[in-house]
């Protein structure tokens, strides 16, 4: 469970990063939008429930 969890989060954060790098160019410093901020946040929150879960051994 917690790997599938790792999956999904990181596959989440890299998309994130994958969209706004293609919505602006390197070092233009514009900030992330709605849905870029809402994938980044949830990758980061499975992300957190499967580090919970591998180091509590509850999976």
């Amino acid at each position: 469970m917690a790997f599938i969890l790792l999956g999904v989060g990181l596959a989440l954060v890299i998309a994130s990063k994958i969209f706004y790098n293609q919505r602006c160019a390197a070092g233009q410093g514009l900030p992330y939008n709605q849905k870029e901020k809402l994938m980044l946040y949830g990758g980061y929150v499975l992300l957190g429930i499967a580090f919970t879960l591998a180091v509590f051994n509850l999976a």
